[in-house]
């Protein structure tokens, strides 16, 4: 419930400044630009253990690939969404004797505002929104060094997949700041540093207490290709 609100509250606050940047413009130019691009993801998963000092969560490295869709207001303000799937990885490690590598494909939607600054051929921008999104698969690679009570297995490296109450709906915040290089006014390049800061846990909170809530933090460092201008409209 909590999460529908600042998202509702999210997009209220970039309509508005978007149609307030509109309006400020006297012969203001709107286009349309579409993209793709593909990058390194960098996971850090954020975890309560309390007293579970045995228990260590570690960051993984993973990969990003989205679709960005972009609508300039001004040549300084833009809104845009990015649909796209990230794979991520976590290490997880109990003791001596167990750990786990964890994989996971998500769906996510960031929305954000796009401040840009520069000139024709090199610009600078900064973004910043809110993201949803779902988990869409995962699986886990599992070592234990022993036989041991918790897993019914011997020493060795097995996978499992994980069960339908592993599916978690994704959502947060993300911030960003990159440059856009104009090849022409048509095709641009984009290198983009992004950051994303996880509100829902990626766990399955048990009522025994055995998990606990679990929050991805993001890196991403993408490259992209940008088709500009592909609808544009001038205001009367």
């Amino acid at each position: 419930m909590i999460m529908k609100q600042i998202l509702i509250a999210l997009g209220t606050v970039f309509l508005t400044a978007g149609a307030f940047a509109q309006s400020r413009s006297d012969a203001a130019a709107g286009g349309l630009s579409l993209g793709v691009n593909a990058g390194w993801l960098y996971d850090t998963p954020v975890v309560n253990t309390q007293y579970a000092y045995n228990r260590v969560y570690s960051p993984g490295s993973g990969a990003v690939l989205g679709v960005p869709v972009q609508y300039d207001f001004k040549d300084w303000f833009a809104l845009f969404a990015e649909p796209g799937i990230q794979y991520r990885n976590s290490r997880y490690r109990l003791a001596h004797w167990y750990s786990e590598t964890r994989h996971n494909l998500y769906l996510d939607i960031p929305v954000m505002a796009s401040f840009s600054f520069g000139g024709k051929s090199v610009r600078g921008f900064v973004n910043a929104g809110g993201y949803a999104g779902a988990w869409l698969a995962g699986w886990q690679d599992k070592h234990t060094d022993e036989i041991t009570g918790v897993l019914e297995s011997a020493e060795g490296t097995f996978r499992k997949e994980m069960t339908g109450e592993d599916c978690r709906f994704d959502a947060g915040l993300v911030a960003g700041a990159g440059l856009r290089l104009f090849s022409d006014k048509n095709i641009s390049c984009v290198l983009e540093y992004r950051f994303y800061y996880g509100l829902t846990s990626s766990r399955t909170m048990h009522s025994s207490g055995f998990s606990y809530a679990a929050y991805d933090n993001l890196q991403t460092v993408t490259l992209g290709i940008q088709f500009n201008n592909l609808f544009k409209t001038k205001s009367k």
